[in-house]
Order: structure tokens, then C-alpha cells, then sequence
């Protein structure tokens, strides 16, 4: 996903094989801070409002520019963590 550094979307990552009852998700990008994240209806996927470095007023999880990596996590096990989230996100 490419993001500008002026803009903020929501980054969706395919997870595959959740339980129906699976725990919210966290996301972190390059070992920084967890934020959580949500749930698509189909369990699919989930997501989480990014922002570039400029943005006057973010919110969400702000990126630094250049190639930001994420891993995501179970919030009720976070020793389980879901490692193919689908590439990275590349602020520019």
C-alpha cells in the first residue's frame, strides 16, 4: 500500500483462519507502540486508520515515512501473533 505523507486511510490485512469468536487485533510498525485494530463482519480482515507525517490533526497510528512493516497480534494472547499481514505500507 502506498500512502502520501499529507493522507490517512484505512490499511486492510487479510487474516485467514480465525475462530468466529477470535480476540480484537493489534497492530504495530516496526516494533512501535500496539493500536488496536477491527474487524471486518467476515473475519477476513481487519483494519486500523493510518496517517501520514504531515497530516495537520491525525489520528490513528502515524507512520513515519518510507517502508513501514507491521505484525499484527491477538489482543487476549499477544504471544500469538499473525505473521503474513499482507506487505507494508511506504510513506512517501
Amino acid at each position: 500500500m502506498k500512502l502520501n505523507r499529507a493522507g490517512q486511510e484505512f490499511a486492510r490485512f487479510p487474516v485467514s483462519g480465525a475462530p468466529s469468536d477470535a480476540a480484537p487485533l493489534e497492530v504495530s510498525f516496526d516494533g512501535g507502540p500496539w493500536s488496536p485494530m477491527v474487524w471486518a463482519t467476515d473475519k477476513a480482515s481487519a483494519s486500523v486508520l493510518v496517517s501520514g507525517p504531515d497530516v495537520p490533526n491525525p489520528t490513528g497510528v502515524v507512520l513515519k515515512a518510507g517502508r513501514n512493516v507491521p505484525t499484527v497480534r491477538l489482543t487476549d494472547t499477544p504471544e500469538v501473533v499473525i505473521r503474513s499481514t499482507g506487505g507494508s505500507i511506504d510513506v512517501a
